[in-house]
């Protein structure tokens, strides 16, 4: 009996070995999906930060390209975050040569001339005169512009990204540059 206590050690002592790593391995099975959960969520909300570029988020919110010309480009909205109701809002400066080119690039569903040509706040009202949705953001954008601008028209486009609208307006701010308001919309 003496040798089958000492052969039943060696297994005793490998059994209570096996028995005090259980609580590891389920610690290290419950960390490796929390991290890759973490991981999964970091890389989301960095990938959805919009860009320092305002080129770049502007192109990105709108699905357009902006022209060679653009500058003083401002970007609003919380299109970024992609949940549910969301807006983006941009406005930029751009040379009036170049329009051709950029309308060309836009999917335009319906043009409306301004029929009212006096000046007036772009950020307060759209170019037909009604107040804007621009107006929620009026304090968050820099007018770069001296004055009331005069409206020029209005475009309804189709997005290019699946935004419920995409509104495109030129306001004249000389006789060679153009303010331009971009408005999409998601519900």
């Amino acid at each position: 009996m003496a040798m089958v206590g000492s052969i039943s050690e060696p297994w005793e002592m490998e059994r209570r070995t096996a028995g005090s790593n259980g609580p590891k391995k389920v610690l290290i099975g419950l960390l490796i999906p929390i991290l890759v959960v973490a991981g999964l969520v970091a890389g989301f909300i960095i990938w959805k930060i919009p860009p320092s570029d305002l080129r770049v988020r502007a192109e990105g919110e709108h699905g357009i390209r902006l022209p060679v010309s653009a500058m003083k480009i401002q970007c609003r909205g919380d299109a970024w975050h992609g949940f549910l109701d969301r807006n983006a809002f941009t406005i930029f400066e751009m040379d009036r040569s170049d329009l051709p080119t950029f309308v060309g690039s836009l999917k335009v569903a319906k043009r409306e001339v301004a029929v009212n040509k006096t000046p007036a706040d772009p950020i307060t009202v759209n170019v037909l005169g009604e107040n804007d949705y621009f107006r929620g953001n009026a304090e968050a954008f820099d007018k770069n512009w001296a004055a009331d601008l005069v409206p020029v028209e209005k475009l309804s486009c189709d997005s290019p990204i699946g935004a419920d609208w995409l509104h495109v307006e030129f306001w004249e701010i000389s006789t060679t540059r153009l303010l331009v308001k971009v408005h999409s919309d998601w519900n």
